[in-house]
């Protein structure tokens, strides 16, 4: 796999953007599209399961959930309200459905 994509990135090496850098787009390659998605996936279903009131959390989604409701409070301003509001709505997005 990886020889695959050092590969597709020699032929495909000509396209840079503004500053010169190496610019592919994550999708060009179907195998590097899937892993990218396979791999975001896996880290939105953990964040669900840690923002979903009913989700069964182990501690360490407790932790995380109340380590995000600390945050939001007390560095960024929210009232708990809010925090629940956000969390409702990051929950309820439909990002977490897909897969």
């Amino acid at each position: 796999f990886r020889l695959q994509i050092v590969t597709f990135i020699a032929t495909n090496g000509d396209k840079r953007d503004g500053e010169g850098r190496l610019s592919i787009a994550w999708d060009a390659h179907p195998r590097l599209k899937e892993a990218v998605k396979r791999r975001m996936f896996e880290s939105v279903k953990a964040f669900a399961r840690v923002v979903s009131r009913k989700a069964v959390r182990n501690q360490e989604d407790e932790r995380r959930y109340a380590d995000m409701m600390n945050t939001m409070i007390n560095q960024m301003g929210y009232c708990p309200h809010c925090v629940e509001v956000v969390l409702r709505f990051a929950k309820n997005n439909s990002l977490f459905d897909a897969s």
